[in-house]
C-alpha cells in the first residue's frame, strides 16, 4: 500500500510487480509445494532419459559439419527427430529448387565423415512420402545389417507374385517381384562384383521357385556363355534347362525367341491380354549369367542383342521373364540402352560394384560402390545392398544369407515345374539348328578351309541367302535392306521376309555384317572366302 500511495506510488509498484514476475519461474522450479521447504530430490541417474542428448548430438552435429557453409549439404536442416533402440533418425530438408533428394545421398560418406561413424552406421534414403526436396537421416548404435537372416524356405504369394529377398537396415522385410497379377511376368536386373553376395541371391531366387512349397508354377531356364561355366553350378547340374557355352547360349536364346512368337500367337486366338502364371502355361524365368560376355564378347553378340531385346519388350504379357546378371549395368557392360531401360523400369536388385554407378544408371539415386566391405567389427558386408522393387525404397538392405552346407540340400531338394507342350516344342524348334546353319567361325579360318557343311549349302543355288550374297559381292560399299530386295528380284526372290531371314542367317553366320536391324549391310571376307570357293554356285 505503502509502494502505491507514496511519492513515487505507481513507479514503485511497476518495479515490485516487475520483479515478482521475474522470481516466479525460478520458485515453482525449486519449490515442491506452497508449504514444503525443502528442494525435490534428483532422479537416479540410472532414470535419466538420454534421447533428448542423443538427438541434440545428431542435430549439432548437422548444423556444424553438414549444414555449414563449406559442408556437403550446405543451408540443409533436420526435422521430425525420432529416436528408436537401435539409434536416431530425421528428415533431412533440403533447399528448394537447389537441391534435390539424390545430392544429399550421393553425400552419404562425407556425412558419415562428420558423424565420425562407419558408412553402416549411418544410412540414408529417399523421403518415404517421395518428396524431392527431402530426404531420411538414420543414426544406428550398432551395426543392424551385421545380423544375418536365412533363406527358409519359399514365400512366393501366388495373389501378388511377391516373395520375402532380405531385410532392411530399419528390419522391416525386403522384397522381390516375380510377376504383377493380370499384367504379366516381371524383368529383374541383377548387378553386382565378385564377392558381394550377388550369386548367393540368384541362387535365393531359383531356390524360391523350385522349393516343395513353392505354389507358383514357375520354369527356370539358366544361360550362361562362359565355357566351363562356373556360376551357380548346383543349379547347372540340377535344373533341365542349363546351356552353356557361347554356341549353347545362342541357340537357347532363339529357342526362347520362337518360344514368345508361338505364345503370342496362342494367347492371341485365346483373347488374352495379359498373363497370370498357370500349370497349363507356366511363367518362364531366363536367368542369364555373365551378360557381358554374351552381349559385348560372343561371336554373334548382335544377334544376342537383338534377341533379347525382343524377349524383353515382348516376353512379359506372353510369360517370359528375363533376369539379366551383371558386374555393372553400363553401356559398356550391356551394349544396349533398350535393355537397360526396360529393366530397370521393374526391379532392381545391386550389390556392391567394383566401378561406380553414374546417378540413373539403374533407376536408383545412390552409388552402389561405395557400399562398404566391412561391417565396424571386420566382418564382411556379404549379401548388402539395394533392392528398388515393390516396396519402393532404395534403402540399405541385406539380401538372406543360404550357407554353403544348405545349398546343397536345398538342391536335392527341388522340384521343377514342367514346361507346357506347346512352349517346349517351339523352344526345341528354335533351339535345334537349322539345316543350313554351321557354327560361325573366325573369318579367317573361314578364309582358308570354309566348313563343309557351308560349301554344301552354297551347292543350293537359287536360295535367297545365295542371292542376296552375291548382289552385295557385287556391290561397292554398304547396302540398305530396300536396295538389297530391288537387287534380288532378277533370281525371282521378290519376298521381303525372305529376304529378311537371308539376312539373319547370313549374319549370324558371320557371312554379312550390320550395325543393327535398320542399317546397312556389308559381305564381310568369310562371305567372299565362301563365294570364291563356289563360284558357280553363286554366279
Amino acid at each position: 500500500y505503502t509502494a502505491a500511495h507514496g511519492p513515487l506510488g505507481p513507479v514503485n509498484a511497476a518495479a515490485l510487480l516487475g520483479a515478482g514476475a521475474l522470481a516466479l519461474p525460478w520458485w515453482l522450479k525449486r519449490a515442491p509445494g506452497w508449504l514444503d521447504d525443502e528442494m525435490a530430490p534428483e532422479p537416479p541417474a540410472e532414470d535419466w532419459d538420454d534421447t533428448p542428448v542423443r538427438i541434440r548430438e545428431m542435430l549439432d552435429t548437422w548444423r556444424d559439419y553438414v549444414a555449414c557453409e563449406g559442408g556437403p549439404l550446405p543451408g540443409t536442416r533436420l526435422e521430425n527427430p525420432l529416436a528408436s533402440a537401435d539409434g536416431v533418425s530425421a528428415d533431412i530438408v533440403l533447399r528448394r529448387g537447389k537441391q534435390v533428394t539424390g545430392q544429399a545421398l550421393r553425400s552419404w560418406e562425407h556425412v558419415a565423415s562428420a558423424y565420425e561413424e562407419d558408412e553402416t552406421r549411418v544410412l540414408m534414403e529417399p523421403h518415404p512420402q517421395r518428396k524431392k526436396n527431402r530426404a531420411r537421416l538414420t543414426i544406428l548404435d550398432r551395426d543392424v545389417l551385421a545380423d544375418t537372416y536365412q533363406w527358409q524356405g519359399s514365400t512366393l504369394d501366388m495373389a501378388t507374385g511377391i516373395a520375402r529377398a532380405g531385410t532392411f537396415y530399419d528390419g522391416t522385410p525386403m522384397r522381390t517381384r516375380f510377376f504383377v497379377p493380370g499384367s504379366g511376368a516381371a524383368h529383374v536386373l541383377i548387378a553386382g562384383t565378385t564377392g558381394s553376395g550377388k550369386s548367393t541371391g540368384v541362387f535365393g531366387r531359383i531356390a524360391e521357385t523350385t522349393d516343395p512349397a513353392n505354389p507358383v508354377p514357375i520354369v527356370n531356364i539358366l544361360i550362361d556363355p562362359e565355357e566351363g561355366a562356373q556360376s551357380l553350378p548346383l543349379w547347372l547340374k540340377k535344373l533341365k534347362h542349363t546351356y552353356t557355352g557361347p554356341e549353347k547360349s545362342i541357340r537357347a536364346l532363339r529357342g526362347l525367341d520362337a518360344l514368345v512368337d508361338q505364345r503370342a500367337r496362342e494367347m492371341s486366338a485365346e483373347g488374352l491380354d495379359h498373363f497370370d502364371p498357370s500349370w497349363e502355361r507356366p511363367q518362364v524365368c531366363v536367368f542369364i549369367e555373365e551378360s557381358r560376355a554374351l552381349l559385348k564378347e560372343h561371336p554373334r553378340k548382335q544377334e544376342a542383342k537383338e534377341i533379347i531385346e525382343r524377349i524383353v519388350a515382348r516376353g512379359r504379357k506372353k510369360g517370359v521373364a528375363v533376369i539379366l546378371v551383371a558386374l555393372v549395368p553400363s553401356l559398356e557392360e550391356l551394349d544396349s540402352q533398350l535393355i537397360r531401360s526396360m529393366l530397370r523400369a521393374f526391379d532392381v536388385w545391386c550389390f556392391r560394384t567394383g566401378d561406380s554407378v553414374t546417378n540413373g544408371m539403374m533407376g536408383l539415386n545412390v552409388d552402389p560402390s561405395i557400399l562398404p566391405e566391412a561391417f565396424a567389427d571386420g566382418s564382411p558386408t556379404y549379401g548388402l545392398c539395394y533392392l528398388k522393387g515393390p516396396d519402393g525404397r532404395q534403402a540399405i538392405g541385406r539380401s538372406l544369407d543360404i550357407p554353403p552346407h544348405r545349398k546343397a540340400e536345398i538342391v536335392a531338394a527341388a522340384v521343377e515345374c514342367p514346361l507346357d507342350a506347346s512352349s517346349l516344342a517351339a523352344f526345341e524348334r528354335g533351339f535345334s539348328p537349322p539345316k543350313q546353319e554351321t557354327p560361325a567361325e573366325p573369318a579367317a579360318a573361314a578364309a582358308a578351309a570354309p566348313p563343309a557343311d557351308l560349301q554344301q549349302a552354297a551347292r543350293l543355288r537359287g536360295t535367297a541367302a545365295h542371292a542376296v550374297l552375291a548382289f552385295l559381292d557385287g556391290e561397292d560399299g554398304e547396302r540398305s535392306k530396300a536396295d538389297i530386295l530391288v537387287g534380288i528380284r532378277p533370281t525371282g526372290i521378290t519376298s521381303p521376309s525372305t529376304a529378311q531371314n537371308a539376312l539373319r542367317m547370313l549374319v549370324s553366320q558371320e557371312l554379312a555384317y550390320t550395325a543393327g536391324d535398320k542399317c546397312p549391310y556389308r559381305i564381310t571376307d568369310a562371305g567372299r572366302a565362301w563365294l570364291a570357293a563356289n563360284p558357280a554356285q553363286a554366279a
